[in-house]
């Protein structure tokens, strides 16, 4: 039961240092001005 429980916290720490660091990807992305798809919320993609 203990090697079961090692591993799933093992396994929910590494998704969530996975999900962070893509998140902090993102956020530089915005500052520096090259991620602007939905932007700006009243305009719609053309099809």
């Amino acid at each position: 039961m203990k090697k079961y429980l090692s591993m799933l916290l093992v396994g929910v720490t590494a998704l969530v240092a996975v999900s962070a660091a893509q998140a902090g990807a993102i956020d530089d992305a915005v500052k520096r001005g090259t991620l602007k798809v939905g932007m700006d919320p009243p305009t719609c993609p053309s099809k």
